[in-house]
């Protein structure tokens, strides 16, 4: 596994997405598998364009991400001010279940490993190491969310944040 990182406190959205990319393409010499994206509330108008913009930079990498009023990339934050920041990987041999879930959430019972790789379409005899979740904090199911996943996967490091 190799990570990459950079960031951008371009306000044009394909300036910064470009200029990134390019840092992550020659620190890891190839496309990575994974590429989660940090945006501040200033490209707020462009957001929905992002993954395109990210997708033609990576091909068929797993964007996945959020935004915030701060953003952290290459050893620093930026806040108040325009960013986006990437984090990237390549995860050889790694299988990546990427899913969304909208509001309202009906959630599998805790425990319930078969209800989770159904929801996710992930095969149940998958072995799970590791998961990354962004739960949106305001719906009221941060907090039961997490608790199924941790009992419907007790051997994978959850990790992520609200």
């Amino acid at each position: 596994m190799r990570w990459a990182s950079a960031l951008s406190e371009s306000s044009d959205l394909e300036i910064a997405t470009s200029e990134m990319a390019q840092a992550v393409l020659a620190e890891l010499g190839a496309a990575p598998d994974l590429v989660f994206v940090f945006v501040s509330p200033h490209h707020a108008s462009s957001w929905s364009e992002i993954p395109n913009l990210l997708r033609a930079a990576f091909g068929d990498a797993v964007v996945i991400g959020g935004s915030g009023a701060g953003v952290v990339g290459e050893g620093h934050e930026v806040e108040q001010r325009t960013a986006i920041a990437l984090f990237a990987g390549l995860l050889p041999g790694v299988q990546l279940f990427p899913f969304e879930l909208g509001p309202p959430v009906d959630l599998p019972e805790e425990g319930d490993r078969a209800g989770w790789c159904a929801r996710l379409a992930m095969p149940s005899d998958v072995e799970t190491r590791g998961i990354v979740l962004f739960a949106e904090p305001f719906g009221g199911q941060a907090e039961r969310l997490i608790d199924s996943i941790v009992s419907a996967f007790p051997e994978a490091t959850l990790v992520g944040g609200v």
